[in-house]
């Protein structure tokens, strides 16, 4: 026993829950004086002292309780006298060696005196293991288990079936040669994540891997140096379950990655890639910089639901394992006919579970939907409950007061022993109840819900969530006061409301009880309930946006931080948290510092607002912003020339919107020659912004007809972007795909429609994959994309794909307008635009007129509140109108259209020729054809300037001209 683990038990709050494993090398340790704050009853360390034989040692009188391994392995428990002798040393541990027999020694001087010695002596340490929570199958016991302790993932005993696919995936990650990888591993709740991450560890370690799971709780790490804990010479696995909530730990050892020397996996497990993940690259560096290269995958690895056949097969197998623990012959357990839900192993689990009881007790399995299952799962959970405090049938209250301390648990996940006494007894219910009673609940209930001196609540998640939605009653129910309320830990209250909100996904009570917490507790948990909505936006993001107008100033700074560059569903709070930054006047003698807050989120606060479709007010946001930021680059051109370059290209954006297209242009130009100065000093912070820049100076160019010079600035930013995206592509990719989108118009506007269409495509599948793993940020970039690809697909003759390409457009925008008409109206008007030739092409002229009188529709709408942005394009619709009109035979119809098309773009093309020259000789010719198929003659009142005018600027020659080119008849 020279070389063991000696499982010891600490509770200082430094190391809480900090889990070490030392071994006895020549390198120094450092100081572990608080490791002596030794106390009995609370986390586990785990100390290896090498080298070290306590059997040598006097230590009769010490009492001390803990665990010996070897290696991996238990070999044997430490406990003291009385215990030994009552004990059958057979059933004491896994590999049947007899218990080593030590009083206990917590409060022993002489211990730790021997301890300190040790711990600062020449028998030094190599490597401390942090975080692990071993995967512990649980050995059955023909009495009745917790669910929490058969269906967890950390305690199954059954093999990982369907999902070898997924298991090669990680492996293939884990084994590459890279020296650092990080990957997220998403799915929803009881599809099996954590079972694949365990499985996992298990395999990593046979190949003298160190892996594990963080546990929940860490300690102050501010003074520790994390990489001095590790032997970065070893293969390091590193799991972080509910990441969402841990970033904080994310970025801490992420930062580890910084100077390891071997190989090390960071593997992050989560339901869904929301908002959180896209932030990740806010994070400061070193561990920014890592999440945003490419030693992050941005891809999350999906677990997607289990194959056909395969729920069968883990009936089969959970069964037949249940029923041999039971003494159950398996030809007497009903296998069911339908699955809960395909993709959940853990429900076929419990399915098996309950099947093989029912068969033991002669009574009917539940059906086979979720509730039902759940449900049972709960009834058969309060009979361990009944069991567990030895309460007779009878005591029926007794048990609905446990009841409601396990849902408390569940709810809040106390981070501290000591918490949980004081945490029940907000409840009012528990008041008549002795302190003694509800200790001997509290380690009644420690069996089946410990971890090390916490009680964690019932697991697993969708069983915990289940008992939540079938304990609470209403918006006031106690226990939502209890773990929300004043009393409430930051900690627990957002604990809370990421499982309400999760829930609340599934059952629309649940709404309501979010509700009332938000409109209570507002003031208090706003930071928490937006970090849930960043983790999960629906329905949380709705519920907060009602009570917006109560954010305090201090609470939207700390939001805006937060907040992620692309979203979707938080874009109305994203403008609301930025309007109260700046809702504060300014005052005349404000020093620059202030100033610069002012115009950084005042330029912020325009991009929000258009991102709504609040243009006229985004636009005056900008303007503002740019005039600070003159007057401050004017005394001090170092500190803030690079905010006015942002600002500018901000500017551009907005004008372009407002049909300002001569100023766009100009404020560009600003900006790009600003960031090439910039750039040229230090790029790596400065050629992202240039790429961004030369990107909006292409469209601008295009707005003004200079394709040539268009496409050659897009064609610059593709290439720098194409070079950022490889070194960084979770953090430049969509900006790779939309400048890739922009390739492809500026292409196709100079006739080159095969460049244009590889353009596109490649633009297209970058954002399906971003929007497949982030919806709510990049749909709408998928949706222009798509629209764009139909473009090109028709102009190459592939007119089937080209429909399907748009009509999928269409579908997105009209989901994206629903919610937000505002903001996506103009898109969904310009795609049913392309619907309609692309159905046209195909010879299907009803849907092709019913689209476009969709699309001028929209587009009347909105010219009449902003005519100088949306008139050109109400030309062009009414102008396809005029092709669908006369294709169906309406040729009066058809010349009304055409003549308020040619009339309605007249004045545009007098002030921006290039632009709009080409469209205007189209639209001449469209009048003068449908006058002709009208049976009438053109209106020279109307033709005869417009004539002049396409004259005057090249785009038709003089009549007494001597070309074949054609004449606008």
């Amino acid at each position: 026993m020279k070389k063991s683990m000696i499982d010891t038990i600490f509770s200082d709050d430094e190391i809480r829950n900090f889990l070490y494993v030392l071994s006895s090398e020549n390198e120094s340790i450092g100081s572990l004086a608080d490791l002596l704050n030794l106390n009995p009853k609370s986390d586990f360390v785990n100390l290896d002292f090498s080298g070290i034989d306590f059997s040598n040692r006097d230590l009769r009188g010490f009492r001390f309780t803990g665990s010996v391994f070897t290696g991996a392995n238990l070999s044997g428990i430490i406990v003291d006298r009385e215990t030994a002798q009552t004990i059958d040393h057979r059933d004491a541990f896994i590999s049947g060696e007899n218990p080593i027999i030590i009083q206990e020694m917590v409060e022993n001087i002489e211990y730790k005196s021997r301890l300190q010695s040790f711990l600062h002596s020449d028998n030094k340490i190599k490597d401390r293991k942090i975080f692990l929570r071993p995967n512990k199958p649980s050995a059955f016991r023909k009495d009745m288990l917790s669910a929490s302790e058969l269906l967890t993932a950390r305690y199954s005993a059954l093999s990982l079936r369907g999902r070898d696919k997924e298991m090669n995936t990680l492996l293939e990650w884990a084994q590459a040669p890279e020296p650092v990888g990080i990957l997220l591993l998403t799915g929803p709740a009881g599809y099996g994540k954590t079972r694949l991450a365990l499985e996992l560890c298990r395999q990593l370690e046979q190949q003298g891997w160190l892996t594990g799971f963080l546990l929940d709780r860490l300690p102050d790490l501010s003074n520790i140096r994390l990489s001095d804990l590790f032997d970065s010479t070893r293969p390091t696995l590193i799991t972080i379950d509910y990441a969402a909530g841990r970033m904080e730990d994310v970025r801490r050892f992420t930062g580890l990655a910084d100077k390891w020397g071997g190989r090390l996996r960071l593997l992050l497990i989560e339901r869904e890639a929301g908002d959180w993940w896209a932030n990740r690259k806010n994070l400061p560096d070193p561990a920014g910089a890592m999440l945003r290269g490419p030693a992050c995958i941005p891809d999350p690895l999906e677990v997607p639901p289990l194959p056909t056949g395969i729920p069968a097969e883990v009936f089969a197998e959970a069964a037949a394992h249940f029923a041999s623990q039971l003494g159950i012959s398996p030809d007497q357990i009903d296998a069911p006919t339908a699955w809960p839900d395909m993709g959940s192993p853990q429900l076929v689990h419990a399915q098996a579970l309950l099947a093989v009881e029912a068969a033991r007790d002669g009574t009917k399995p539940p059906t086979t939907t979720q509730d039902d299952i759940l449900d049972h799962l709960l009834l058969r959970e309060q009979h361990v409950w009944r069991s567990a405090a030895r309460l007779s049938d009878s005591d029926n209250a007794k048990l609905s007061d446990i009841r409601a301390i396990v849902t408390l648990l569940t709810m809040t996940a106390p981070n501290h022993g000591d918490d949980t006494p004081v945490l029940i007894r907000r409840l009012p219910r528990l008041a008549d109840h002795s302190g003694e009673t509800l200790a001997q609940w509290l380690t009644a209930l420690h069996p089946l819900y410990g971890e090390g001196d916490l009680l964690r609540g019932l697991e697993p998640d969708l069983l915990g969530e289940h008992l939540i939605w079938r304990t609470v009653t209403s918006p006031t129910d106690p226990l939502l006061i209890a773990a929300t309320g004043p009393d409430a830990s930051g900690a627990q209250a957002q604990t809370a409301l990421t499982l309400l909100n999760r829930l609340a996904a599934r059952k629309p009570e649940a709404v309501g009880w979010l509700r009332a917490i938000l409109d209570r507790e507002f003031s208090r948990l706003a930071v928490p309930a937006f970090r849930v909505a960043l983790e999960q936006s629906l329905p949380m993001a709705a519920l907060f946006r009602a009570v917006m107008d109560r954010l305090t100033f201090d609470q939207a700074l700390t939001l805006s931080d937060l907040l992620p560059e692309y979203t979707t569903e938080l874009r109305e709070i994203a403008a609301q948290v930025e309007q109260r930054l700046v809702d504060l006047p300014q005052q005349p003698d404000a020093p620059p510092e202030a100033l610069s807050f002012r115009a950084k989120h005042l330029n912020n606060l325009s991009v929000r607002l258009s991102d709504l479709g609040k243009r006229e007010e985004a636009l005056a946001a900008v303007e503002e912003a740019v005039a600070i930021h003159y007057t401050l680059a004017n005394t001090r051109p170092d500190t803030f020339i690079a905010d006015l370059a942002t600002a500018l290209n901000n500017l551009s954006v907005r004008l372009s919107d407002m049909g300002q297209w001569e100023r766009a242009l100009a404020a560009v130009e600003e900006a790009v020659n600003l960031y090439r100065t910039l750039a040229e000093k230090q790029p790596d912070s400065f050629l992202p912004d240039l790429a961004t820049a030369l990107n909006n100076r292409s469209s601008r160019l295009s707005d003004l007809g200079q394709r040539e010079r268009a496409l050659a600035a897009v064609e610059e930013a593709v290439n720098l972007y194409r070079t950022l995206a490889e070194k960084q592509p979770d953090s430049f990719l969509p900006d790779l795909a939309t400048a890739l989108n922009n390739r492809s118009s500026r292409l196709s506007d100079l006739g080159q429609r095969e460049r244009a269409l590889a353009a596109v495509e490649e633009a297209v599948s970058i954002h399906r994959t971003l929007a497949e793993t982030r919806p709510d940020a990049f749909l709408p970039d998928l949706a222009s994309s798509l629209n764009n690809l139909s473009v090109h697909l028709s102009a190459l003759g592939q007119r089937e794909r080209a429909l399907a390409a748009v009509e999928e457009a269409v579908g997105l925008y009209r989901t994206l307008a629903e919610t937000r008409p505002d903001a996506f109206l103009p898109d969904l008007a310009g795609a049913l635009n392309n619907l309609s030739n692309r159905l046209s092409n195909l010879g299907q002229r009803e849907r092709a007129l019913a689209a476009a009188e969709e699309a001028v529709a929209i587009r009347r709408t909105l010219a009449d509140t902003r005519p100088d942005a949306f008139l050109p394009d109400l030309a062009l619709s009414i102008s396809v109108l005029r092709n669908r009109l006369r294709e169906v035979g309406r040729f009066d119809d058809a010349l009304a259209a055409a003549r308020e098309a040619a009339s309605m773009l007249f004045p545009y093309f007098c002030r921006l020729p290039a632009a709009f020259g080409d469209r205007m000789l189209l639209f001449i010719r469209d009048y003068t054809q449908s006058a002709q198929e009208a049976g009438q003659e053109p209106d020279p009142a109307l033709l005869d300037p417009i004539v002049a005018a396409l004259i005057e600027h090249g785009f038709l020659l003089p009549p007494d001209a001597k070309t074949d080119a054609p004449s606008p008849t």
